[in-house]
Formats: C-alpha cells, sequence, structure tokens
C-alpha cells in the first residue's frame, strides 16, 4: 500500500509548475492546483493525520483517527518532527521519511472571488531502510537545511541491527533528496554520529551530543562539544565533556534572556513554561519561567525574516492547545492567541513551524510510552 501511496503523490506532483521559490508562497493555474495537496477549509485550519499505512488522512474535528494499533512511541508510525526553512518546511515521519510541506496559493476563481491555499505534502525519496530500524530524534534547521538524528532506541528497538546505530541526515529546500553526513570516506569526521543518542544546537555551527554504545556487560555514555570546521568536506572538530559540563550547557535557562519576541509570547499565558525554541541561526534553546517541575511545556519558532510568514515574527504554542503569534509590525511587536481545539480527545501539540504563511502544529495522543494516533494542524492565521 505505501508503494501506491507514493506513486500517487508523484504522478500529483508531475503536474505542479513551482515559480519562484523566494515568493512566501507559490502560486499555481488554478486547474492544475485543484489535483495537487490538501485544501485549507473556510476554518481555516486544516487537520491531517498519518494512517496505518503511511497515508495522510483528512480529519474533522472531534472525529476518530485512523485505525492504527497503538505502539511505543520509539518504534510507532508517527508525525515525529517539523522544522521551517523559510517559505517551506520539512516534516519527518518515524519510521518512514521525510516530506516537504509547501504552501500554494490557487488563484481566485470567478466564482469564489477569493484565493485558496493549499498544503502540498511531497516526500522526499531515500534508502527506506535508513528509517526502518531507527528512531527520529533530535532534529534543527539551519538557513535552507534542515536536519534530523536518527539513532537506534535502547529499549524499543527492532531486533533487527542498524549499521550504524545512529545517522546525522540533512536535507536542503530546494533539493529532493537526503544526504548522510560524514559518510565520505575522505572525511577526517568519519564515524562521528555513529553511536549518538541526543544533539542539541548552540549556535549556528555548534552542537552538544551525547553517545551511547553498549558492551556485554555495560552501558558506556559519553559527552562532546562538535563543531563544524569545513562544510564541503564535513570535518568537523570534537572536544569531549564531562557528563555535568553537558548537563550546565544544555539545561534550560532564564525566560528574561529569552529574544524579545519570545519574551512578548510569553507574556499571554500566565503560570510557569517551559519553551523550546528555535533561533534564526539554527540553534535551540530551552527558556523557562517560574518552578520547571510544574511548568507547560510549549514550543516556539522565531523568524528573522517576518514578511515571509505575512508578518509573524514568532509563534509559540502550548501542549494544551493555546497558540500565541507575534507580529511585527513596523518594529512594533504585537501578539494575538488562538484557542484551539484538539483534533481527537485526548491529543497534545508536540512541536510548532511554519511553512510560508501557514502555522504547522504536530500533535500525538496515547498514554505513554504508547502512540495511538498522530498527525499535524495546518493554520491560516489570517482567516
Amino acid at each position: 500500500m505505501m508503494t501506491a501511496f507514493f506513486k500517487k503523490l508523484l504522478l500529483f506532483l508531475l503536474t505542479i509548475t513551482v515559480l519562484s521559490c523566494s515568493k512566501p508562497s507559490a502560486e499555481i493555474p488554478e486547474d492544475t492546483a485543484l489535483l495537487s495537496g490538501y485544501a485549507v477549509p473556510p476554518s481555516g485550519i486544516l487537520s491531517l493525520a498519518i494512517a496505518g499505512d503511511g497515508s495522510f488522512v483528512e480529519l474533522e474535528v472531534g472525529a476518530e483517527a485512523p485505525e492504527q494499533l497503538a505502539s511505543p512511541f520509539p518504534v510507532a508510525l508517527s508525525l515525529t518532527a517539523v522544522q521551517p526553512l523559510a517559505d517551506a518546511a520539512i516534516l519527518a515521519v518515524n519510521r518512514l521519511g521525510l516530506f516537504r510541506l509547501e504552501t500554494l496559493t490557487v488563484p481566485a476563481s470567478k466564482e469564489e472571488g477569493q484565493p485558496a491555499i493549499r498544503l502540498l505534502v511531497e516526500p522526499i525519496m531515500a534508502d527506506a531502510s535508513i528509517f526502518q530500524n531507527r528512531t527520529i530524534g533530535s532534529s534543527w534547521a539551519k538557513a535552507d537545511k534542515a536536519y534530523f538524528l536518527l539513532f537506534r532506541h535502547p529499549v524499543y528497538a527492532d531486533r533487527q541491527p542498524a549499521n550504524p546505530p545512529s545517522v546525522l541526515l540533512m536535507t536542503e529546500k530546494n533539493t529532493k533528496s537526503i544526504s548522510l553526513l560524514c559518510q565520505k570516506e575522505a572525511s577526517a569526521s568519519l564515524g562521528l554520529w555513529d553511536n549518538a543518542y541526543a544533539v542539541f544546537p548552540v549556535s549556528e555551527d555548534s552542537w552538544l551530543t551525547q553517545y551511547r554504545s553498549e558492551t556485554a556487560d555495560k552501558v558506556l555514555t559519553d559527552y562532546a562539544d562538535i563543531r563544524l570546521v569545513d562544510e564541503n568536506t564535513e570535518l568537523f572538530e570534537r572536544k569531549p565533556l564531562g557528563r555535568a559540563s553537558f548537563e550546565k550547557m544544555a539545561a534550560a535557562i532564564a525566560m528574561e534572556t529569552a529574544p524579545t519576541e519570545l519574551q512578548e509570547a510569553c507574556k499571554m499565558l500566565p503560570g510557569p513554561l517551559l519553551a523550546d525554541a528555535a533561533l534564526p541561526d539554527g540553534s535551540r534553546k530551552s527558556y523557562v519561567r517560574g518552578d520547571s517541575g510544574e511548568a507547560v511545556p510549549a514550543w516556539a519558532s522565531i523568524h528573522s525574516d517576518s514578511s515571509v510568514h505575512g508578518g509573524i515574527a514568532a509563534i509559540l504554542a502550548t501542549d494544551d492547545w493555546r497558540l500565541v503569534l507575534v507580529y511585527d509590525n513596523n518594529g512594533s511587536l504585537e501578539t494575538k492567541m488562538i484557542n484551539l481545539t484538539a483534533p481527537v480527545p485526548g491529543a497534545r501539540v508536540k512541536s510548532a513551524a511554519m511553512s510560508a504563511q501557514l502555522v504547522i502544529l504536530l500533535w500525538e495522543a496515547g498514554s505513554f510510552p504508547y502512540l495511538s494516533c498522530s498527525g499535524l494542524y495546518a493554520i491560516m492565521p489570517h482567516s
């Protein structure tokens, strides 16, 4: 069934003519667009869920999700991460692969009078075995590139081994392929990510990395600060760290030190808050307000160019469906909060990003560590 799904998507893609990638969204002929992607309804919210066969299914709010057996999250077929790339985004689906999200504008018809918005979900082709025996973990974006760490989970991994246990993938905005970093035979960094367990991007070219490996009688854990020396040759420098230094560098910091856009968004939400923020330089930082043990989890994305996103400079979404938008109005920041309804009972937000002028929220439902379903909301905030 998966093969038929991809063939159908690829057939649709053959009909698309995408214009300049520098525009907030690509405008395509009306008759072609009707065959492409998923239409954002008049409500301004498109709801998609992943089905057991790997296809995307549109959901009505409150409707039952596609039938899927509950599985532990490391091996579940689920929407795991989304990384914004200017006017597009890359979606990672655990155990399946990567997809490119693009916002398409359908010209106004004589009957409707208003342009329509559609979300195109395009598979990025890669060797399926890369994803089948590994779990999608850390992810981040830098400029026009998105990075995803895939690792072999120590508890829920399949019996079939993965060699190497971990890989670091990269895909670019305008390509339909995936690169495995540090796989060049000439690279002095060959094997650098083979046992990586978690990665924390702390600057544009620096990552805190945790390693995990096993022997017959014990588990080995190491920590390092990885710095990019030469992107063309995939040359990295590895500086070993002690556990205490690693944890201190990766810990959440005070909200008062956050970018102004995020501080303004947080003013809309009362109480303790723990926000994982994707910053414009490609780094990710966690900011905390109040008692971290009682803090509400939230995800933020801050943009270097708000014009790409219809004036939105930042978004902040809590796991209980409160969405804050921060607009840049000629240098003055304005905020707006939207209270959303979960697509299925018990679903909680797990990630937030933007694709052109659409806010993308990933969600999941289940009882930890099991997931029963997952999907995404694509929201047109100006509706």
